[in-house]
């Protein structure tokens, strides 16, 4: 099966993942900690990441650089995460994804996420995840993007 509609939505997936590792590697250090869209910029790119694990399934891999509350936006953190940390956060999610995309078929975008019904009891499919899973990344882009282009400098896009 070609599952042409997966590797479509991969595409959009990856674009947001680049975007982020962009955003992380260039944002200046007098912005990396500072609020924007009533979070520091750092900790919505973590909770970009850090989510990736519950609308998948697949925990393993993900590490927890914050506690729980820090991820989920519940609070705000009392500390900043190193660049190098989300880096490979971000290279643990892109793993992640890659482990739930090969684990559904175009065949099941219509069933329900398992994972996330078990969690929350949202009842939402494969489809609606996979489109999540880049939406939500460029949703906590946008509020980064947005500090950037705060301080006069151009956004990632």
């Amino acid at each position: 099966m070609s599952n042409a509609i997966i590797l479509a939505q991969k595409g959009a997936i990856d674009k947001s993942f680049d975007l982020l590792n962009q955003f992380i590697e260039t944002c200046p250090d007098n912005i990396w900690a500072e609020n924007n869209g009533g979070w520091p910029v750092w900790q919505q790119v973590y909770h970009a990441l850090s989510v990736v694990g519950f609308f998948t399934g697949f925990n393993e891999g993900l590490p927890a650089l914050a506690e729980p509350e820090v991820a989920s936006l519940k609070k705000t953190a009392p500390n900043t995460v190193a660049r190098d940390q989300l880096k490979t956060a971000l290279t643990a999610a892109r793993a992640t994804v890659e482990k739930y995309i090969a684990s559904i078929s175009d065949d099941d975008l219509t069933k329900r996420n398992e994972a996330v019904f078990a969690a929350v009891q949202w009842d939402i499919t494969h489809a609606f995840t996979l489109s999540t899973l880049a939406g939500h990344n460029l949703y906590h882009l946008g509020s980064c993007d947005a500090a950037l282009r705060d301080h006069g400098l151009k956004g990632v896009f």
